[in-house]
């Protein structure tokens, strides 16, 4: 330590000698707990929220100036923020658009307070507009520029007098914030690097220029954070890249770090960057959320070497009723006019709000209820599945993202829908912990596995039951073993009507709660591109309410229990034997199942009586029936899926279809001449009784058109070729087999032809024609050749001829020549005739 101070004191010299001041890197050592800042030491108190989010309270506010005033008052003790003062916010505030938190800080003389991601959730313009105006204190945001350039456009620091100590508050926003809200509202500006950021000001607090602001101590206060609570300093290192940034990277000038947005609470002693031992540290730390604790800094700062050199740190909890002294606390917070103020504040607001609450919203034509009105969050109930779809159609009108699955927890549904009018007030008790709503994307056998979840082990704390049932969005169903073995229960699932794939990514909506794997379902904090909407959950509810209004109950089941399960593989002529169970809901309304169905291949294979009978076990499953079908002799082999529907509700089994195989399966042959014209015949062969054989005539092993007969005649497109024919044989409960014959290379057709005769008076000047005779097949085409003493006349190609009086005396005969595509070409000549000489 003492090597430290002296290379610290020898840098501050050379800076003196430069002309320059600034701060020496701080180099503090954490007191051990129940030991005091020294009397030696000029004492600077920081109290700091983070994530407040509207959640103002006489308890806080009576926590704050306990703490305070223990400190000495305001004037020793600042009180500052990491930020997300407002949005995503308490009914009570959130239904005032954040008024009263403004109020009630503004009352608790917050002094400074860093942006969070919330403050620009209606927009910068609103930020600029209206929040900052409204509030007595700056909000400030290092990181944030003017679009496209490295201007800031907003204020990045505060200088704070605290027991005569110039602090330098810094604030800086996480740039994931471009992310997080509406992209419109944010166009003008750009989000950058927080550490760079901060680490800009810390040199211009320091720099010895009045002109653009200096401080004594520097304060740091990031609106990001680790994702862990109650870690020692490795391990919250470890939990985020974020941090350890902050940690490793923010200037050594830099005394304290406060952090916000990931709603933890840590206390931990970062090493200085560049410290030259274990004790050169500085206090990071994060102190929850919605107001449940006070984070309590206290910093020794050496007035003559101008650093800090001892501090302490705690997170103090909101006092509560509960609590032995807390009468005491609350009649001595009584004689404090910041306590008072803020008193006012928050019971006028909590007032107003219960107005507010009365409004009606829309109506429900039926009660609208969770499971046994939430007396069992351990079967499906009609509230919590609407709540699941609810999220789905929310983000897709505010055109958030792409999710494809909705999915909430049962102990975030706290009342129910009831009959008739609704009002703001049911809909917020039914959703009072102003979670925020976000994506996550999860693989196919994630999300079987996040089923598999709502069975709780032992391990998977804070589970209060032994199984919790999801609600899901209506475009998801799945079956289950009750009786399996821990982690094997889920059978099938269905997405959008089909079967789930393993390996795809599916982006899931859900509560900030749930997806960081809240209630035990782990699997959730394990998903990729977690992203947050900046969206309330009980305003959104709020809002599709008005939007589908009026709401009608749907008793569609998601879930539903089989056991045995299925074989993997039947064949025709099996008979299974099952029993399914869930079959009602316990929703206040929901029908009894009477009867079940069961279909295969879209036949009908059963009906089948059903009890209201609940089993129990793990989850209780009310409503049951025992199946038994038996496997069609005609159904189609491959994997298929038995259909089990009641009450308008479908469930899926997989099942492989395994056909048997024939026994006879003979190579088919070909009879008769393979040329063009020619018929040829299919000689299938002995198959076995019962099997129905179809054809199909190949011509380079392609299927020739309409060639479907056991006879083909060849065509003129069959030349050369090679042609087969394809025996099918089919037979109910048996696998379709196909053979092939061998080819046969088929020749041209051969034509026939008549020899042909001269008519007409011979003599020259009159007009010969020809008689061509009869031709086979039909369809030829003719050409003609005259000759006179067997030399070709020219120009005497047609079937008739004017004899010339250069032919007297001279033999005439013509040949005719047939052709055809397909076939040899083939000409036939007439006999003689003789010109008369005159």
């Amino acid at each position: 330590m003492r090597l430290h101070r002296t290379a610290a004191a020898a840098g501050v010299a050379a800076l003196v000698a430069s002309g320059v001041t600034a701060l020496p890197a701080s180099a503090a050592q954490e007191l051990p707990a129940g030991q005091s800042i020294s009397a030696t030491l000029t004492k600077v108190s920081l109290l700091s929220i983070n994530d407040f989010h509207g959640y103002f309270s006489n308890d806080f506010a009576c926590t704050l100036v306990t703490e305070q005033q223990a400190r000495g008052g305001a004037s020793k003790a600042a009180f500052v923020s990491a930020g997300d003062n407002v949005g995503g916010s308490a009914f009570a505030s959130a239904a005032q658009n954040d008024q009263p938190t403004i109020d009630f800080l503004n009352a608790l003389g917050l002094q400074a307070s860093a942006a969070g991601n919330h403050e620009f959730d209606q927009g910068f313009a609103d930020l600029t507009g209206r929040l900052t105006p409204k509030s007595n204190f700056p909000i400030l945001a290092a990181n944030v520029y003017k679009k496209g350039t490295t201007e800031p456009a907003m204020e990045g620091y505060k200088v704070l007098d605290v027991n005569g100590v110039k602090v330098g508050f810094i604030g800086a926003v996480t740039p994931s914030t471009a992310a997080k809200v509406s992209p419109d509202g944010i166009k003008t500006i750009d989000f950058g690097n927080a550490v760079d950021a901060v680490n800009r000001v810390a040199d211009q607090l320091t720099d010895g220029n009045a002109a653009n602001g200096e401080a004594d101590l520097l304060v740091a206060a990031y609106h990001e954070g680790a994702t862990v609570s109650g870690k020692n300093y490795a391990d919250t290192k470890a939990s985020s890249t974020l941090f350890a940034d902050m940690a490793d990277k923010t200037s050594a000038k830099v005394s304290v770090i406060l952090n916000g947005d990931s709603h933890q609470q840590y206390l931990v002693a970062g090493p200085i960057p560049g410290g030259a031992g274990a004790n050169d540290t500085r206090p990071i730390t994060q102190s929850g959320n919605y107001g449940s604790h006070v984070g309590a800094i206290d910093l020794g700062w050496d007035a003559a070497a101008k650093k800090v050199v001892e501090y302490k740190m705690a997170n103090v909890a909101r006092i509560k009723p509960a609590d032995a002294d807390y009468t005491a606390k609350v009649a001595a917070c009584e004689t404090n006019p910041a306590y008072t103020n803020a008193k006012t504040i928050a019971d006028a607001a909590n007032a107003a709000a219960a107005e507010i609450g009365k409004q009606e919203i829309g109506e429900a034509t039926a009660d609208i209820t969770r499971a046994n009105l939430g007396a069992d969050r351990t079967t499906e109930s009609a509230l919590s599945n609407m709540i699941a779809q609810s999220y789905l159609d929310s983000l897709a009108k505010h055109q958030f993202g792409n999710a494809t699955i909705g999915v909430m927890n049962p102990g975030g549904v706290r009342a129910d829908l009831l009959k008739g009018k609704l009002t703001y007030k049911q809909a917020a008790d039914i959703m009072p912990f102003n979670n925020i709503v976000k994506t996550v994307d999860v693989t196919g056998a994630q999300f079987k596995a996040i089923l598999e979840e709502q069975w709780k082990s032992p391990e998977a704390a804070p589970a209060r039951a032994a199984y919790l049932q999801l609600g899901l969005s209506k475009n998801v169903t799945y079956t289950f073993d009750p009786d399996a073995a821990f982690g094997s229960h889920i059978t099938s699932i269905t997405v959008d009507g089909q079967p789930i794939n393993p390996t795809k990514t599916y982006n899931i909506a859900s509560n900030n709660f749930l997806l960081e794997g809240g209630d035990g379902f782990v699997t959730f904090a394990k998903g990729t591109n977690l992203k947050d909407s900046g969206l309330v959950d009980m305003s959104l509810f709020v809002e599709w309410i008005k939007d589908k209004s009026p709401l009608t109950p749907d008793f569609t089941k998601h879930a539903l229990a089989v056991s045995p399960s299925l074989p993997a593989t039947a064949k025709p002529g099996d008979r299974l034997t099952f029993s399914v169970s869930s079959l009602n809901m316990t929703s206040a309304g929901a029908p009894v199942a009477t009867q079940v169905t069961a279909k295969l291949g879209g036949q009908t294979v059963g009906t089948f009586d059903a009890s209201a009978v609940t089993l129990n076990g793990t989850p209780n499953r009310p409503g049951n029936a025992t199946i038994q079908v038996t496997i069609p002799q005609n159904v189609t082999g491959g994997a298929q899926y038995l259909e089990i529907s009641w009450n308008g509700s479908t469930a899926l089994l997989p099942i492989t279809i395994t056909l048997l195989d024939q026994s006879a399966t003979p190579v088919p042959g070909i009879s008769g001449t393979a040329r063009v014209g020619s018929k040829l015949t299919a000689r299938p062969g002995a198959w076995d009784a019962g099997v129905t054989k179809s054809y199909q005539w190949l011509r380079n092993g392609a299927a020739i058109a309409g060639a479907t007969k056991s006879t083909y005649t060849l065509t003129a497109a069959d030349a050369g070729a090679k042609v087969s024919v394809a025996v099918t044989g089919t037979k109910a409960g048996y696998t379709t087999v196909t053979k092939t014959s061998t080819t046969r290379t088929v020749a041209k057709g051969i034509l026939t032809g008549a020899k042909p005769k001269i008519t007409g008076t011979k003599k020259a000047g009159s007009t010969l024609k020809v008689v061509r005779g009869t031709w086979k097949p039909s369809g030829i085409s003719f050409s003609y050749r005259w000759y006179s003493n067997g030399k070709a006349i020219s120009g005497a190609t047609k079937s008739s001829y004017k004899v010339s009086t250069a032919q007297r005396g001279k033999r005439i005969t013509v040949k005719v020549t047939g052709r055809k595509a397909g076939y040899i070409t083939k000409s036939k000549t007439s006999a003689p005739v003789g010109i008369a000489r005159r």
